[in-house]
């Protein structure tokens, strides 16, 4: 697993995939923000080419990072609430930072209809997504991890 640099809707063909939405798919991206590095969603559907949440609001972005790799050397673990590690049976891959240092894992969760990917934490309560212009929290989810 490797982040890429992109630009708009540019997305590499190895994308690691986090969800979909009206049957478009939807990949893992990331982006600088306030000091951190928050964890969001790619698409060729989406405004700008990307977006994440952060503080209670959607940021659209176009300068982002994509997750790449063979996606067989990965898998989603079901979880819920707090993220607890020790409970996943497999070890998460990091998709970045809060502006505090704590570690930001790779989420994706079912909501209203199709799948998103976005953050989880071993301190927030569930897991966060960008949909439309606000950051949600669904307590169910899956996290990212190593075979």
């Amino acid at each position: 697993m490797t982040w890429i640099l992109v630009e708009g809707h540019n997305i590499p063909n190895n994308a690691i995939r986090g969800g979909e939405e009206g049957g478009k798919p939807l990949f893992v991206a990331r982006a600088f923000c306030d000091g951190g590095v928050q964890v969001g969603k790619a698409g060729a559907h989406l405004g700008r080419g990307a977006a994440y949440g952060y503080c209670h609001k959607t940021y659209d972005i176009s300068s982002y990072e994509v997750l790449v790799g063979n996606s067989n050397a990965i898998r989603w673990v079901p979880t819920g609430g707090v993220l607890r590690i020790d409970q996943l049976g497999a070890r998460p891959v990091e998709g970045g930072h809060e502006n505090d240092g704590t570690p930001i894992y790779i989420a994706s969760v079912d909501f209203h209809g199709s799948r998103h990917c976005g953050k989880a934490t071993t301190k927030l309560d569930g897991a966060y997504i960008a949909y439309g212009d606000k950051e949600e929290r669904v307590k169910e989810y899956s996290v990212l991890c190593y075979q």
